[in-house]
């Protein structure tokens, strides 16, 4: 078997336990869930010190079951065939990577395959990160031109000595 036909092999067989699966959650798992911590709520066993980012939030939960994952997956593998039709577009119009947001794709792959989030760098260290590298891309650009400029000047002073 090729790689294609295993990958739609399996997008098959994950489409026929799809409404299964989907059945599953939201008539069995997902009530299950609002429940147990509703009863946890009214006896006041759920921890006082929730995170603000959290509070007023409502939650939506992933399960992370093979069969979920190999689902999710499939998300990963359709944002890696426009990827890969984007590459020779590029070659005709570079503007067509404006239309994607480089560091949410990253941020949602790693979701998908389940990448712990300590992983990644939080939005502001990133945005350090770049602020560093732009000014060191300016500063070499400066010494270049000032080395170009000194080369003119060199070429240029024996012509202004005669």
């Amino acid at each position: 078997m090729t790689a294609t036909e295993v990958m739609q092999r399996t997008e098959e067989k994950l489409r026929l336990l799809g409404p299964i699966l989907g059945r599953q959650h939201f008539e069995l798992l997902k009530p299950l869930v609002n429940r147990v911590f509703g009863i946890l709520a009214r006896k006041e066993l759920l921890p006082e010190d929730i995170p603000e980012q959290l509070q007023g939030l409502d939650l939506e939960v992933r399960y992370s079951s093979m069969i979920a994952r190999a689902q999710r997956s499939g998300e990963a593998e359709n944002l890696n065939r426009v990827m890969g039709i984007m590459g020779p577009l590029a070659q005709f119009d570079p503007s067509v990577f404006d239309n994607v947001n480089s560091d949410a794709v990253l941020k949602y792959v790693g979701n998908i395959y389940n990448v712990p989030q300590e992983v990644f760098r939080d939005d502001k260290e990133v945005e350090q990160i770049r602020e560093q590298r732009a000014q060191q891309q300016a500063e070499m650009q400066a010494q270049q031109k000032q080395l170009t400029d000194a080369e003119t000047i060199q070429k240029a002073a024996p012509l202004l000595e005669r």
